[in-house]
Order: structure tokens, then C-alpha cells, then sequence
């Protein structure tokens, strides 16, 4: 939706549309990074149990600052002046509370980037041999689009975050629900 330009936020890299959209697609990371964590903690229980911790973070770190892009969008549909956000932009990294949550937010692509090595380095599990290095390429594209909060940055490594996500996930969906017709898995 950012890409697209509809409900452009005042705030210069964000859509109210897109969070909408976004809280709910988060929603379903938790699940992901959760079965993730599973399927690599069969091999790796101690991996798997750290990505079961840090993944949930995550994908719950993901619902916060994707619900971000609402509230800015909410704001400025209430008349916040153009000032008052152009002052926020520029003081946010010194608000303790942002801060704090900073941690959260990051453990989103973090998460995929280490649940990407994790895939990679089970033997025991046959998954699609490109997926792991996919959701790599997706946790550093989405680290880069939010890091350069620049137009070509948003613009180009969000897209290939989201389609790299869809990807790898479809992929690994696809082979969830095949195991669970051969009986071979239980989610």
C-alpha cells in the first residue's frame, strides 16, 4: 500500500492502509515463527526453543509497529498539525518508551533471518533447500527498508521483504500440509 501511495501518513514513510492490512498478516508470524521454531527444535531442541522465545517477540514486536502506521494515520485524520509530527519524526529515537519497544521491533527481522539459518542447517527435515537463504533475504531487505526509511529503500526492499515472505512461508505451508496428510507430523 506505501508503494502504491494509498493512505500515505504525514509522517513520510508510512500507510494507515498498509497497518490495517499488516496487523493482521502479522498476526499469522506468530503461528509461523512458532511452527518454525518447532520444526527446527526437532533437530535443535535448544535452537528451536531460543527461536520459539525470540520469534513470538517478534512477530509481536511486528504487530506493534505495524499498529504504529494506524495510529500516526488515525492522528493525522484527527488534524494533527503537520508540525507536531515533522517534531516527533525528528525527537522519537530520544523517547524512552520507543525505545524500549526497539528491541521488539527488531526481533521481527532478526527472527527470519535466524530462522533462515536454522532451516538451513537441518538435515534431518526435508524442506526446500532455497527457503532458508529466502527468509535471510527477507529479514535483511526489511532490516535495510526500515534502517534507510529513504523513498528508494521503502520502496524497493519492502516489496522483496513481503515477496520473499510469501515465498519461503507458502513454501513451508505447502510442506506442513503435506506431511499432515501423509501423517507423518502434528502441528
Amino acid at each position: 500500500m506505501y508503494v502504491l501511495g494509498i493512505g500515505l501518513n504525514s509522517d513520510g514513510f508510512s500507510s494507515y492502509v498498509e497497518g490495517v492490512w499488516g496487523v493482521y498478516a502479522m498476526m499469522f508470524f506468530v503461528l509461523i515463527h512458532l511452527t518454525c521454531a518447532k520444526l527446527i527444535g526437532q533437530e535443535k531442541p535448544s535452537f528451536g526453543l531460543f527461536l520459539y522465545l525470540f520469534g513470538l517477540m517478534g512477530a509481536c514486536g511486528g504487530v506493534f509497529a505495524t499498529a504504529y502506521r494506524v495510529v500516526i494515520g488515525s492522528l493525522d485524520k484527527s488534524g494533527l498539525p503537520a508540525e507536531t509530527m515533522a517534531r516527533y519524526m525528528t525527537e522519537r529515537e530520544t523517547h524512552w518508551e520507543m525505545l524500549v519497544m526497539a528491541p521488539a521491533t527488531l526481533a521481527l527481522p532478526l527472527s527470519s533471518i535466524l530462522i533462515g539459518i536454522g532451516l538451513i542447517r537441518l538435515r534431518s527435515v526435508p524442506v526446500k533447500p532455497y527457503i532458508g537463504p529466502v527468509l535471510i533475504l527477507a529479514g535483511i531487505a526489511f532490516l535495510l527498508a526500515q534502517g534507510t526509511e529513504t523513498d528508494w529503500g521503502l520502496h524497493y526492499f519492502y516489496p522483496l521483504a513481503g515477496l520473499c515472505w510469501v515465498l519461503a512461508y507458502g513454501s513451508l505451508g505447502a510442506y506442513y500440509l503435506e506431511t499432515l496428510r501423509s501423517g507423518n507430523v502434528q502441528l
